[in-house]
């Protein structure tokens, strides 16, 4: 995040014409730890086609670590 100063938040927007997978419930990966996390994968997954697949991520810079 070049330029960022602590504090510092950078929104990324990906749209999903990059080509990033689409989900499939045949896939092995990463598995919810919390009933909570498992409902909102589970609501995710039964309405792919009513939910906008651009995924947005608010980036916060929080602490910097100086290369040894």
């Amino acid at each position: 995040m070049t330029g960022m100063r602590l504090g510092g938040v950078r929104r990324i927007i990906v749209s999903p014409d990059i080509g990033y997978p689409d989900n499939d419930l045949n896939k092995l990966g990463p598995k919810p730890t919390t009933f909570s996390g498992q409902r909102a994968l589970d609501f995710v997954l039964r309405n792919q086609g009513l939910i906008d697949k651009t995924l947005l991520f608010d980036i916060e810079l929080i602490r910097i670590i100086p290369s040894q």
